[in-house]
């Protein structure tokens, strides 16, 4: 029986995606979460493949790069498109979501106080809009993401989070899930994304 896994830091992040998919095809994984600086600085980080986490071994196996590892669970889930042509639409919403997390992230995570006052008004005024509007559009016009069916094209989960940017803009995601399709199956994680979006300004 094949063991997975995965290591990541005690947070949703990047590494909220994988655990979804493992769950979604019932593999039971060792959920290791590192929950110290010094001990990711000295002890794990040396270890992994460039440096960086989240980290998911099987078999002998040690892989990163999150939506890699996601692309590669959707084949085996049947969550991927059926041709070309559809694994290119999930793939564009899915880097869309990349970029629209990397906007969020260089804000929250962002040291410099006179940077971050810089980028807020960008972020919430013109860039958090843009993408969940976007996203809105797609689903009102075909009821899902991309290909007007179900996919993978939301396993990345933070957008579905609830993210208290430094008591600014709470981004809440009210309807997210595993729906059922005609065939009686469960669909893809997150394809459907509830187009109301709140922003809660303090």
């Amino acid at each position: 029986m094949t063991t997975y896994k995965l290591t990541y830091f005690n947070i949703m992040g990047l590494g909220e995606t994988i655990r979804y998919m493992l769950s979604y095809l019932g593999k039971d994984f060792e959920d290791f979460r590192i929950t110290d600086y010094p001990s990711w600085i000295n002890e794990h980080k040396p270890k992994m493949p460039f440096e960086k986490i989240p980290l998911l071994e099987f078999d002998g196996h040690r892989l990163h790069q999150s939506m890699a590892i996601c692309r590669y669970f959707a084949k085996e889930a049947k969550l991927n498109g059926d041709n070309a042509w559809e694994e290119l639409q999930i793939d564009m919403i899915m880097d869309s979501f990349v970029d629209f997390r990397h906007s969020v992230w260089s804000y929250f995570y962002n040291r410099d106080e006179n940077n971050k006052e810089h980028l807020k008004a960008t972020l919430f005024n013109k860039t958090v809009p843009l993408y969940l509007g976007k996203f809105d559009k797609l689903l009102e016009e075909q009821g899902y993401l991309a290909n007007g069916k179900t996919g993978a094209v939301g396993v990345d989960t933070e957008v579905m989070a609830t993210w208290s940017i430094n008591r600014g803009v709470t981004i809440i995601a009210e309807e997210v899930a595993f729906e059922t399709v005609s065939s009686g199956g469960p669909v893809g994680i997150l394809v459907q994304i509830s187009c109301n979006m709140s922003f809660l300004k303090d």
